[in-house]
C-alpha cells in the first residue's frame, strides 16, 4: 500500500479536517550558523472526531508542531492545511474561518486564565475577538453553552477563576476553545499541571465533548499512559522525527521501534506483567543542533548497529502491520513482534 497516494485521495475526497504536510521548522542559533533541528519532515492527519496523540520525550518537536498548526510559527518549509487549504494561501475571509476553526487548550490551567475576568468573559473573548457574535446577550449565551458543554453549567456572572479547582479551571479552558464551535483542537499537555483526580475529570470531559461534538484532538503528551484512553492513532517523535505511527492498539502491543518499546516501558500500568521484557531508555537525548548521524536514536538504541549510521531512516510500512517505522531494522523487529502478538492472540481466543 503507498501511503501517501491513500493519505493524498483522502484528503482530496475532504475526508482530512487538517493536514501537516512535509512540516520542518528550525531556529537559528544566534553568532554561529547552526540551527536547532526543532521539527524534520513531520506529515500529519486528522479526520473527522478522530484523536491523534503525539508522543515523546521534552525536546521532540511535539509543541512546535502545534504552535505551527496554531499559526504561533511559520514553518521553515512544509505546509499545514486546514480543510484542504494551506495557511499560507488563505484570503482574509478563509484565515477568519480558520482561526474559529481551529483552537487549543494548554498545559497550565492557572497561567492560561486571567485571574482578573469572569469565567464568563474569558469563555466569550473568542467570540468577540474574531466578531462572532451577534449581541453581547448572544456572546453570554454561547459562552453559556460551552460551559453547560464541559459540565460547568452553574457558573454565574461573578464566578472568577481562583473560585474553583484545577480540574474546573482546565474544563473553563476547554469551554474557551469551544465557544468557537471549532473542528479541530490542538490539546498541548492539557493533564499534565493536575493532580491524578483531576486528569481523570478531564480526559472524561474532552471524551464527552468529542462524542457531542465530532471535534478532532491533536493530543500532545509525554504520558503514554492516559493515550490509549483517547487517542485512536498516536505518532512517536524523537528528536523532530515521526519514528513511528499507527493506531493505538498497534503501537502499544507491536512497539515496533525501539524508542517506543522504552518509552512504554517508563510506563506505570496498573499490570505489571504488561511490562515484562521491555527495554529501558538509557541515557541523554542528544542536542537538536548536532544530531547523530544516520538515524538520531542510535546512541541510545539497545539494538543499533553500524548500518544506522549510514542514512536516516525513512518512515515506511511495518512487515505484516497497518502502521509505519523507521527503523532501518524494522523488516526483521516488526516480523517477529506482529508473529508473536498473533500467537498471543490465538491463545487468548
Amino acid at each position: 500500500m503507498n501511503d501517501k497516494r491513500a493519505e493524498k485521495r483522502a484528503a482530496d475526497s475532504g475526508e482530512f479536517v487538517l493536514e501537516c504536510r512535509d512540516l520542518v521548522r528550525h531556529f537559528p542559533v544566534k553568532g554561529t550558523k547552526k540551527v536547532v533541528q526543532a521539527v524534520n519532515d513531520v506529515s500529519l492527519s486528522f479526520r473527522p472526531g478522530e484523536t491523534v496523540a503525539l508522543v515523546g520525550e521534552s525536546g521532540s518537536g511535539k509543541s512546535t508542531i502545534g504552535r505551527m498548526i496554531l499559526d504561533l510559527l511559520k514553518p521553515t518549509s512544509g505546509d499545514v492545511l486546514y480543510q484542504g487549504r494551506p495557511l499560507a494561501g488563505m484570503n482574509r475571509q478563509e484565515y477568519r474561518d480558520y482561526r474559529a476553526g481551529v483552537q487549543a487548550v494548554f498545559q497550565d490551567p492557572y497561567d492560561s486564565l486571567n485571574p482578573t475576568k469572569t469565567v464568563l468573559s474569558t469563555v466569550r473573548e473568542p467570540l468577540k475577538r474574531l466578531g462572532l457574535e451577534e449581541s453581547a446577550a448572544d456572546g453570554l449565551r454561547r459562552a453559556m453553552e460551552a460551559l453547560e458543554t464541559v459540565g460547568l453549567g452553574d457558573i454565574t456572572r461573578k464566578t472568577r477563576p481562583h473560585d474553583l479547582s484545577g480540574s474546573a479551571r482546565q474544563r473553563v479552558g476547554i469551554a474557551r476553545a469551544l465557544v468557537t464551535r471549532p473542528r479541530f483542537i490542538v490539546l498541548d499537555e492539557p493533564t499534565s499541571a493536575l493532580s491524578p483526580i483531576a486528569r481523570a475529570e478531564v480526559m472524561k470531559a474532552l471524551h464527552e465533548v468529542q462524542q457531542a461534538t465530532g471535534v478532532s484532538y491533536l493530543f500532545i503528551t509525554h504520558d503514554l499512559a492516559i493515550v490509549e484512553s483517547l487517542a485512536r492513532r498516536v505518532a512517536v517523535m524523537y528528536l523532530g522525527r515521526v519514528v513511528e505511527m499507527g493506531t493505538a492498539e498497534e503501537v502499544f502491543r507491536l512497539r515496533a521501534h525501539p524508542y517506543t518499546e522504552a518509552l512504554l516501558g517508563s510506563v506505570l500500568f496498573p499490570d505489571p506483567e504488561r511490562l515484562a521484557g521491555f527495554s529501558v531508555l538509557r541515557g541523554e537525548i542528544p542536542s537538536p543542533i548536532d544530531l547523530p548521524r544516520g538515524c538520531a536514536f542510535r546512541t541510545r538504541c539497545p539494538i543499533a548497529t553500524d548500518e544506522c549510521e549510514e542514512g536516516v531512516p525513512a518512515l515506511a510500512t511495518a512487515t505484516g502491520t497497518d502502521h509505519l517505522v523507521a527503523c532501518i531494522e524494522r523488516d526483521t523487529r516488526s516480523q517477529g513482534l506482529h508473529l508473536a502478538t498473533t500467537m498471543e492472540g490465538n491463545q487468548n481466543t
